[in-house]
């Protein structure tokens, strides 16, 4: 009797319904478990993208521009760094914040 018991139970545990209702309940766990680290993963990178979006803002040359710094350059756009350099040339552009003006060098 006992061992009939016994087989009865392993035989319920292998019913197709209780073995469906298993896999259910641990394709629900894993569904739970891979949104949960997916979440983590995606807030990650989101606070990965600010840190670079913010240094990228720091070197951004229209900020400087903003504070009231200008860029100089000649005619063709190749960015002047010298006294020396700008005096060579017959025109120079001023690039400010909100647009450009021509000028001419001078002594």
């Amino acid at each position: 009797r006992l061992q009939l018991n016994e087989r009865l139970k392993v035989l319920q545990g292998k019913r197709p319904t209780h073995v469906l209702a298993l896999h259910k309940h641990q394709l629900a766990t894993l569904l739970h478990r891979l949104h949960s680290k997916s979440q983590h993963a995606l807030s990650e990178q989101q606070a990965k993208v600010g840190k670079i979006n913010a240094i990228l803002q720091a070197f951004n040359p229209q900020k400087t521009l903003e504070r009231g710094f200008t860029m100089t350059t000649d005619e063709a756009g190749k960015l002047i760094v010298s006294a020396k350099d700008a005096k060579k040339l017959p025109s120079l552009i001023a690039i400010f914040h909100d647009g450009k003006v021509r000028s001419k060098p001078t002594s």
